[in-house]
C-alpha cells in the first residue's frame, strides 16, 4: 500500500488504514444522515403542503356556504318586508271596510261612497303592483 501522506512511515500503514476507514465511515455516515434527513424533510414538506390544500379547500367551502347563508338571509329579510307590507295594507282595507259601514249604518251614504271609490283604488294599486312582481 502506498503512503498518501508522506508523514506517515510503513510501521503505521495499519494505523493509517483504520483512520482512513474511520473518516470514511464518518463521510458515509453523515451522507446518509444527510439524505436521510432530506428525504424526512421532503416528505414532511408534501404532508404540510396536502395539508395547506386541505386547508384553502375547507375555507373555500365554508366562503361559499357563508355566501349561500348570506343569500339566504337577503332573501328572508325581502320576504319578510313583502309580509309586513302585506298586513299593512290588509289591515288599512279592513279599517276602510269597518268606516264604510259605519258611514252606512249612520246614514252618511256620500261618505261610504267615497270610502268604497278609495278602497277599490288602493285594491287596484295593489294589483297592479302584484302583476309588476309575477312579471319579474
Amino acid at each position: 500500500m502506498q503512503n498518501k501522506h508522506k508523514f506517515v512511515d510503513a510501521s503505521h500503514n495499519s494505523v493509517v488504514i483504520v483512520l482512513y476507514m474511520t473518516i470514511g465511515w464518518k463521510k458515509r455516515k453523515t451522507k446518509n444522515d444527510l439524505q436521510t434527513k432530506s428525504k424526512r424533510l421532503k416528505e414532511e414538506m408534501k404532508e404540510t403542503s396536502m395539508e395547506q390544500k386541505n386547508i384553502k379547500d375547507g375555507q373555500l367551502q365554508v366562503r361559499e356556504k357563508l355566501r349561500a347563508i348570506e343569500m339566504e338571509y337577503k332573501l328572508l329579510q325581502e320576504e319578510t318586508m313583502l309580509v309586513i307590507q302585506r298586513s299593512a295594507l290588509t289591515q288599512l282595507r279592513l279599517a276602510l271596510m269597518l268606516n264604510i259601514v259605519k258611514a252606512r249604518d249612520e246614514g252618511d251614504f256620500s261618505k261610504a261612497a267615497q270610502i268604497t271609490q278609495l278602497l277599490r283604488e288602493i285594491i287596484a294599486r295593489d294589483n297592479m303592483q302584484q302583476q309588476k312582481c309575477r312579471n319579474e
